[in-house]
């Protein structure tokens, strides 16, 4: 299995706690990569899994987070921001 790398440049206030609890491992790189503002197929190639396999694991992550897209998984993240 491959160490989970933080990507270049990434926030550590990109976490957020009550999210990353509920996510796998692999689940939390696509997470993270998501806010980079790569593509899918440049998520799938940074992390090394197939563009297939990628989309699974962000169907689980939109599905335990209450989303169903990239845009409202963004949104919802910085509503939450705000409230900090």
């Amino acid at each position: 299995m491959n160490t989970f790398k933080l990507p270049k440049g990434y926030n550590p206030k990109v976490s957020h706690k009550e999210f990353m609890s509920k996510l796998s491992p692999r689940q939390k790189e696509a997470y993270v990569l998501l806010f980079t503002g790569l593509n899918g197929k440049q998520i799938s190639k940074e992390i090394g899994i197939r563009i297939k396999t990628l989309k699974y694991h962000l169907t689980l992550v939109y599905k335990k987070l209450g989303v169903k897209t990239r845009r409202e998984l963004i949104g919802k993240f910085l509503e939450n921001e705000k409230k900090k």
